[in-house]
């Protein structure tokens, strides 16, 4: 079964169900906001338009420590951004907020994710990029 450690802020916990149920559906083993961290496993990190860095921090304060415990604070996590194409544009939501959250906390080398809560098949691209980051 693929494993994935999912890490999100409390607020942003009905944008990331969906998403939870759409893994679980597909056959994927997603873990909520562990409190130990599986740094050998694949960790996940949800992004949405109201998501702040203290919130997330709070959330998971292993990213909190890892982030002020770095050097070079860009940490190893998938980031998967959840959004409504009907509400949101990707591309314009990355130029706020969630795009500031990004570069301060994630390693350029891993691209987001994103979730389109309006899409018929959002995962469609999904086992093919986690792929890529478990390796």
């Amino acid at each position: 079964m693929k494993e994935l450690n999912l890490y999100f802020a409390k607020d942003d916990a009905p944008k990331a169900a969906p998403f939870v149920s759409a893994l679980r559906a597909a056959g994927y083993d997603v873990k909520e906001n562990a409190k130990d961290v599986d740094e050998e496993g694949l960790n996940a990190i949800i992004l949405s338009e109201d998501t702040t860095l203290d919130a997330l921090f709070e959330a998971a304060p292993w990213i909190k420590g890892q982030y002020e415990y770095c050097s070079y604070p860009h940490l190893k996590l998938m980031p998967v951004f959840i959004y409504a194409s009907s509400k949101v544009d990707p591309e314009e939501a990355f130029e706020g907020k969630v795009g500031e959250i990004y570069e301060e906390l994630m390693s350029g080398e891993f691209k987001p994710f994103g979730f389109d809560l309006d899409n018929e098949n959002p995962l469609e691209e999904f086992q093919r990029i986690y792929e890529e980051y478990a390796e």
